[in-house]
């Protein structure tokens, strides 16, 4: 799988958050930077992880699946920060 850590924090920032715009706050990017973290990563998995039909953009059960990995991935990555410091 190709997936960088900053397409697992984008992921997890539009879940916790709500929005591309709030992600993108706290995240430090540009609206635009997290949308196209987050197509590609689509892109590159070969699934559909965002649900784009409502009035808000939400996770597809497949992106809640994702999502559980890129959580882990971000945790094992606070972890070993921890670890190293």
């Amino acid at each position: 799988m190709d997936l960088s850590l900053d397409q697992a924090r984008a992921l997890d920032a539009l879940d916790r958050l709500g929005t591309f715009t709030r992600a993108a706050t706290e995240l430090g990017r540009a609206h635009t930077s997290v949308l196209y973290l987050l197509r590609t990563l689509e892109d590159r998995l070969g699934l559909v992880l965002l649900d784009r039909t409502g009035y808000r953009t939400t996770l597809t059960p497949a992106g809640r699946r994702v999502l559980d990995g890129c959580r882990a991935l971000l945790a094992a990555e606070a972890e070993l920060t921890a670890t190293v410091a």
